[in-house]
Order: C-alpha cells, then sequence, then structure tokens
C-alpha cells in the first residue's frame, strides 16, 4: 500500500516488518495459503503481502523459497493421507476411501497447477536431428524469372506427400 499525504514520510510501499516476513514465510513452507495467513488478525492483507513482493526482489525470492517448501510439504501430506488407516471408531467404508480420496487428489492437482516444474503431468517429446518434407504434384518444375500465370485449369492428380523416411500418404480426390 502507497504512503500519501503523511508529512515527513516519503510516497512508497510500507517498510516490511521483519516478524511479519518471518511468520509469512514459516506460514507459507507449512504449506499454507496465503489467504489463510491474512485472515489471520494482526496480520497484513494479502494485497499488501503481493505489494511487496512486488517491490522487493528479495522479498520475493524468500516468498518463493517458502512457497516451494510448501509444496514439497503438502506433497508429503498427500502421501501421509494415503498411507493413513483409518482412526479408532472409525469405519473403514467407502465414504472413508472417498474422503481420503479427494484429500490426496486437491493437494496433487493444487500442486501440477501450482509448481508444474516438479508436480505437473509432463509430456515432454525430444527430437534431434531434421525431418525434410517433400511435395510431389506430378507438375513439371519450370524455371523462368517470370511469374507464372495461373492455370486456367488444375489437373486432376492426386498429391503425394513423402517424408525421408520412406512413408507416404495420399490424398483422396473425390
Amino acid at each position: 500500500m502507497a504512503r500519501t499525504g503523511k508529512p515527513g514520510r516519503p510516497p512508497g510501499p510500507e517498510p516490511i516488518p521483519q516478524t511479519v516476513a518471518k511468520a509469512l514465510f514459516e506460514h507459507l513452507a507449512h504449506g499454507r495459503t496465503l489467504r489463510e495467513f491474512a485472515s489471520q488478525r494482526g496480520n497484513p492483507s494479502a494485497r499488501t503481502i503481493l505489494d511487496w513482493r512486488a517491490a522487493d526482489e528479495a522479498f520475493a525470492a524468500a516468498y518463493q523459497h517458502a512457497r516451494d517448501v510448501g509444496f514439497d510439504t503438502l506433497a508429503d501430506e498427500a502421501l501421509q493421507i494415503a498411507d493413513e488407516d483409518p482412526q479408532e471408531g472409525v469405519a473403514f467404508d467407502g465414504a472413508f476411501v472417498a474422503r481420503q480420496r479427494l484429500r490426496v487428489e486437491t493437494r496433487l492437482r493444487l500442486l501440477a497447477v501450482w509448481c508444474p516444474r516438479n508436480y505437473g503431468n509432463r509430456t515432454q517429446l525430444h527430437h534431434e536431428g531434421s525431418v525434410s518434407v517433400q511435395v510431389v504434384t506430378g507438375v513439371p518444375q519450370v524455371e523462368t524469372d517470370q511469374p507464372a500465370a495461373p492455370p486456367a485449369e488444375l489437373p486432376a492428380i492426386a498429391p503425394v506427400l513423402q517424408i525421408n523416411t520412406g512413408f507416404s500418404v495420399r490424398r483422396a480426390e473425390g
């Protein structure tokens, strides 16, 4: 939040209290959300924290590090939930299994969105070398300095696409 109109203070973002920053980073590192932190009494709003992050590179780096640690914590929680047996007195029924599945899947889906490089579904295609494509139309090539006039009527031929792998595809005319 920018300060304006207060005598003796230059305009600009509010200074970041180190005790608040430390508490925020610890909260995020435990896999909790910024919204949850900001809703606690005495803490700054989420907007103020995001303004601090935008204005201060060191704060932004520490914030991101705390979020990364929090993502790992959420992944650990998902594994712990999946391995968890029902507490004494709780029936191991379809409702328990469905609740546990929902808790695990929610964490994993959020992780896939928040940190796709570590927790996203990866589909990676790696290609080395080259591919050449040659379109064969059956029409002879004529080299000339003048642009060719469009033909009055196109010949009825089936173009062939040839790729250097020897594979060819013929387009059916119809």
